[in-house]
């Protein structure tokens, strides 16, 4: 499958089922899915396609422009990670540092992942995790990496 193909993938069936719950992919040149709280907190969903494997795997993480000083030039696609490695969506465990991989060989494949693996992970999981966390402290909180911190210059 191509990149091309995946994205368009993705973009159909990862958008429909983000979109009810205020998710866009505005502004993303591939598969980043993000909304916005009321708090400035960010949340986002990305899947990428893995280099040596047809599979790919889901990035799932919230940011805000509040702990991250390149915040807006890098939105959406190239944002740090806060949470570090602590991102990866996996099937059954939630979102952990150990990735679930999901089959991207054809859409036959895609699809067949999609509605097993990734479509009950994202609404028992994905959701779940970043729907706690609606404030600047529940997003401090989950901080790993030493980049990301309060910003006190506005």
């Amino acid at each position: 499958m191509t990149p091309k193909q995946f994205d368009a993938l993705v973009l159909l069936h990862v958008g429909a089922l983000l979109a009810p719950y205020g998710f866009s992919s505005e502004g993303s040149r591939h598969c980043t899915f993000w909304r916005k709280t009321d708090h400035e907190i960010y949340h986002f969903v990305m899947a990428d396609p893995l280099r040596h494997s047809p599979t790919y795997d889901i990035k799932v993480f919230a940011s805000s422009p509040l702990i991250d000083q390149e915040f807006k030039t890098h939105f959406p696609d190239s944002l740090g990670v806060p949470s570090d490695t602590f991102c990866h969506l996996n099937a059954k465990l939630g979102v952990t540092h150990k990735a679930s991989s999901f089959p991207c060989t054809d859409e036959k494949s895609f699809l067949a992942g999609f509605e097993n693996a990734v479509r009950p992970a994202i609404l028992n999981h994905a959701l779940p995790y970043l729907d706690a966390v609606s404030s600047v402290e529940s997003l401090l909180s989950l901080v790993r990496h030493a980049a990301f911190k309060l910003r006190t210059d506005g």
